[in-house]
Formats: structure tokens, sequence, C-alpha cells
């Protein structure tokens, strides 16, 4: 699952058109990942390091990204040390979203580093091989971001139910998308990351599908709240039909179609190319590669263990060996 977040601070002395040189957000890999980049997004805003080495309210977590408090509860995750985590979440997402970076030391150290998270962001990055220490300067930093309209974002490790704070706070009148993936692939794409396997809270499909069905009944919920703040996507639908999908989407942002998004599609969803990490894919098989890629008993393990997940997000599920790979899993869906 995939949140993306989306911050538009228009000024109205200059021309909008200046604003929507795009590149499109579309990431078409197997994680459910649909990313909304700006070509000017402002400061480097990567997707969430998987361990910021945090030390607050008594929890840290270590270089591996397993949690614990400074006395070494080893990997139990308590509740203390969740909700520290939580909290710093929201304080990321904030501080990121109004340009502020004080009080973000750890996130700014974690980036000289890992350089490699924060390249996407070509406006900042061609100023950062310039001079490469202003990158991590929050003097440099902020009144950089704030000369921008927009700011994008995406988080992976953020559960749904912590976005209504960001939505509810009308100074930043953010817009919220959640992405969304039938649990066998994305079983099938983390079975390529080295560091999933053996970790519960990464290759234990009934938690991925726990998730799936607690961000689902969220999703109600904000969708009544937020209609024109909130909506809730599945990443087969973004691929199979990715042009119409993509306008829709950059209408519910209120951003313009540039050509630049169109041949950002033109390119990259054509055909796959590149590792587990590329943004070259052909979208129309991509989503479903897992139906090839995974054994029978591996799918009837995630089926099992995510029956109410699959059916609330309209996935199909396959009878048996054969069945598997005739059938089509992604069936009929409408958000209420």
């Amino acid at each position: 699952m995939a949140v993306g977040i989306y911050l538009h601070r228009r000024r109205s002395a200059e021309p909008p058109g200046t604003y929507y040189h795009y590149e499109p957000p579309s990431r078409l890999r197997h994680q459910p990942g649909a990313v909304w980049r700006g070509r000017d997004p402002g400061p480097p805003q990567p997707e969430a390091p998987p361990h910021l080495r945090l030390q607050r309210n008594g929890c840290a977590w270590d270089s591996e990204g397993r949690e614990g408090d400074k006395e070494g509860e080893g990997r139990g995750a308590s509740t203390r040390c969740g909700m520290a985590r939580t909290t710093q979440a929201l304080h990321n997402l904030k501080h990121l979203l109004t340009c502020d970076y004080s009080e973000m030391e750890h996130y700014l150290d974690y980036g000289p580093e890992h350089p490699w998270l924060f390249t996407h962001n070509q406006v900042l990055w061609s100023r950062c091989q310039a001079a490469p220490d202003l990158c991590w300067k929050p003097e440099f930093l902020s009144p950089f971001c704030s000369l921008f309209p927009f700011q994008s974002l995406k988080t992976v490790r953020l559960r749904l139910n912590l976005t209504q704070e960001l939505l509810q706070d009308k100074k930043l009148g953010v817009q919220v998308l959640l992405l969304v993936r039938d649990p066998r692939g994305t079983m099938q794409s983390r079975r390529h990351r080295d560091w999933c396997p053996g970790e519960p809270d990464c290759d234990d499909p009934a938690r991925l599908c726990g998730d799936l069905v607690s961000d689902y009944n969220t999703a109600l919920v904000l969708r009544r709240k937020f209609p024109h703040s909130f909506r809730a996507v599945r990443y087969e639908d973004l691929s199979f039909d990715a042009y119409n999908m993509t306008k829709e989407l950059f209408d519910f942002f209120h951003l313009s179609y540039h050509p630049r998004v169109q041949s950002f599609l033109d390119t990259h969803t054509k055909q796959t190319i590149g590792g587990v990490s590329s943004t070259f894919r052909d979208s129309k098989t991509a989503p479903i590669h897992w139906k090839t890629d995974l054994e029978w008993a591996e799918v009837e393990r995630i089926q099992k263990a995510c029956h109410k997940a699959l059916k609330l997000w309209g996935y199909n599920v396959a009878k048996n060996e054969d069945h598997l790979r005739a059938f089509m899993p992604v069936g009929r869906f409408k958000f209420p």
C-alpha cells in the first residue's frame, strides 16, 4: 500500500502555467507504487528511509530498522515505541509539507550516506551538484522549498488512518491518494528484497492483509469526510489503463496534463527494462506477473490469510493450480 500526499500552494501573482512541468507520477513497478513526483517539488523528499535511527520517548531503532527501548527490548514492538514512531512520522510529514526543516536532523543526517534516495528531485539535486553541503542544511532547504507551489511525497509505511490528521488541517490543504495492490502481487514483489525474508512485518501475508482491511475501513470514512481531498485507487487499474487513469488523477490533484506526462507514459509503460526498482514496466503484464512466478502452494497460503482483504478490494480468488494460470485475478471494483 502506498499513500501519496499532495500539497498545493498557488501564488495568485504567478502564472499557473509555469507550475505544470511535471514528470508523471506513475512508477509502474511491482511494489504498490504509483508515485506522484512534481517536477518542482522543493526539498528532497524520498520514500521514507527504512531506519531513521530515532531515539525519542525512550525508543530506538537499530541499523536494520528493528525497534526496542534503550535498555534493549530487542525487536519486540511495544505500544510505547509504536506510538513514538507514529508521532515521529506525522512530525516528519508536516515539516516536509510546510518546508520546515527545523527539528529534522535525523532526516537530513540520513541523506549524505544515501543520496540516491534524493536524486529524483531534479530541481534541487541540480543545485546540490554545485554545492553539496547546502542540500542538508535547514537554513537553505526551508527557503528553497518555499519557492515552489506544490509539494508531493509518497510513503509506504504510514497507516491510512494517520492521514486524517493531515486532511483535517485546513492550513495544509492536502490531498491524499491511497494506492493498493493485490496482496499476492505484493508478496511476490517482496521476495526480491533481501531485507524482507524472515521479517514478519514484511513476509507475513496476514499482517499485510490486516492492514489492507484496516485501510479499506478507514478509506470509507475518509471518502465521506473528504470527498474532494481523498481518493483510493488500485494499482492494477492504474496499470491496465495508465493513460486515462493518470489523466483522472491529475484532475483530482488539479494539475495540468503536461506533454511530458504523455511522453513519460509512452516510454515507461510498454516494456520491462532493468531491475526491481526500475520505472520501466510493461504495465499490462506487470500487475499479474505473480501468477507465473508464485507456486500454487504459496498462492493458496496467501489467499487463506487474505480472504477478507481480497473480497473488499475486488480481487478474484484462484480455485486451484489450473485455474490460477487461466483466470483474471482483478475483478470489478468501485469504491463506495
